[in-house]
């Protein structure tokens, strides 16, 4: 009994290891915690003794340096002085520099970030009204000197051009204070211009590819500790201007996870034709991948309406890219982080079923989601045009002709002859709303 209770608790110890994070990290001391942050930025950024236990006198925050806080995920955070007194410096007259937060004083700021900045807490309720605001216009390079010119970036695409006034320049410049770590500069060590930036949190959708553009780090995150950025915005058409900070995680927090996406992919094309179908494989993963095991499954389907593969030998199927086969195995190097895999044959005259799977059973590398390691598709059928010339005549009395054509991915080209002595006023159209037909307006006066 003494020897299965034994075993029994040994499988609890066990599974509760198995349930931890393995990649989640404490430290013996503040100093110990900020010499594997500098050793990161030394190899990454070739910057000595970034971190400091102490600034403009004030002293790094132990707890937070050594273990973070549940908000963190119990990760290293560097943090500097008085948390009471960085909180009624950041905060304006007639609002709170402390809430209760499930009935506990969460105050407004942790503190002073490395440049004197004020780190702020995550868990402070939102009281800016423009945080919500849906017209935001961000600022593009708010780190940019000598220069007022500024563009500005909707999420929605638009793209102004302002000059910002000397109050807003000097609003934005009271937080740019050492432009270490702008993108062109980080490329150049790390071969990615959003190397830093990529692990911010909660960044606006319509800006994720290209946030670099608009974050300034006040603080880079390290292998193991929280990284804060800053980034400005006008809203209330360009009444107010307003910041908001952006926590970036650690590198070790990174999803370890495959993601699959179509980049090349015709709805449908026409019988006889060639199809191209591209995939990209992208890692996020930071080591090699060796052996990631793949497949293509491209299929129609007979009479009975079974699934059967597509004839390589009469549609001409053929595989390229990273790999040259139908299935097998690829490597990923981290270094480029994707592989791009392609399919071509030529297009029956039945619907075409595309899968291509990557990892699937998510054993090599080992993942949690496998949801987004596949990707499908149906190909359809459309029936030659008939290319021969046609003609259509308008007659005198009439002001327009409307013509119907299917299009099938063809090129169709329009000739439009007058009669001798009449006068063209008005354009012909091609109206392409609908895929299968041409809309022709013409007027003769």
């Amino acid at each position: 009994m003494k020897k299965i209770l034994c075993c029994i608790i040994s499988l609890c110890i066990l599974i509760s290891h198995m349930f931890m994070n393995t990649y989640a990290i404490s430290y013996k001391s503040a100093k110990e915690a900020i010499d594997d942050a500098n050793d990161f930025l030394l190899k990454k950024m070739d910057y000595e003794n970034y971190y400091l236990l102490q600034i403009d006198g004030m002293d790094i925050n132990d707890k937070l340096a050594q273990y973070g806080l549940d908000v963190f995920s119990n990760r290293p955070v560097f943090v500097y002085g008085d948390n009471i007194q960085a909180s009624k410096k950041t905060t304006s007259a007639g609002r709170d520099f402390v809430k209760k937060v499930n009935g506990k004083d969460e105050y407004r700021a942790l503190g002073y970030a490395i440049d004197g900045s004020v780190f702020p807490n995550p868990v402070f309720p939102h009281d800016n009204e423009g945080y919500a605001a849906e017209d935001k216009m961000w600022v593009k390079e708010p780190w940019l000197d000598g220069t007022k010119v500024r563009y500005l970036c909707s999420e929605n695409g638009t793209v102004v051009e302002k000059t910002l006034s000397n109050n807003v320049l000097e609003y934005i410049n009271k937080w740019i204070k050492f432009n270490y770590f702008h993108p062109d500069h980080v490329k150049v060590y790390t071969g990615e211009r959003n190397y830093f930036v990529k692990n911010a949190v909660d960044v606006p959708e319509k800006l994720k590819d290209n946030f670099e553009d608009f974050l300034y780090i006040i603080q880079p995150p390290t292998e193991h500790a929280w990284g804060l950025g800053i980034a400005f915005y006008y809203w209330n058409g360009y009444n107010n201007l307003n910041y908001r900070s952006f926590l970036i995680k650690p590198f070790d927090m990174d999803e370890k996870d495959l993601d699959v996406s179509f980049s090349n992919i015709p709805g449908s094309t026409t019988e006889g034709k060639k199809v191209l179908i591209g995939v990209k494989v992208k890692s996020h993963f930071n080591t090699d991948l060796k052996g990631v095991n793949f497949k293509w499954n491209i299929t129609t389907k007979n009479s009975d309406g079974k699934s059967i593969p597509l004839n390589a030998d009469i549609y001409g199927l053929e595989f390229g890219g990273s790999s040259g086969v139908q299935s097998g195995s690829v490597d990923i190097l981290a270094r480029y982080k994707e592989e791009c895999f392609y399919a071509e044959f030529t297009m029956p005259s039945s619907d075409v079923y595309v899968e291509f799977v990557i990892n699937e059973d998510g054993k090599n590398p080992l993942e949690s989601n496998v949801e987004n390691n596949t990707v499908s598709t149906v190909i359809k059928p459309e029936k030659p045009v008939n290319l021969a010339v046609k003609k259509y005549d308008l007659p005198y009395y009439a002001l327009s002709r409307e013509i119907r054509y299917p299009l099938a991915n063809e090129d169709i080209i329009f000739n439009f002859n007058k009669p001798s002595g009449a006068s063209w006023s008005g354009n012909g159209k091609v109206n392409t709303a609908l895929r299968y037909f041409v809309w022709v307006n013409t007027l003769i006066s």
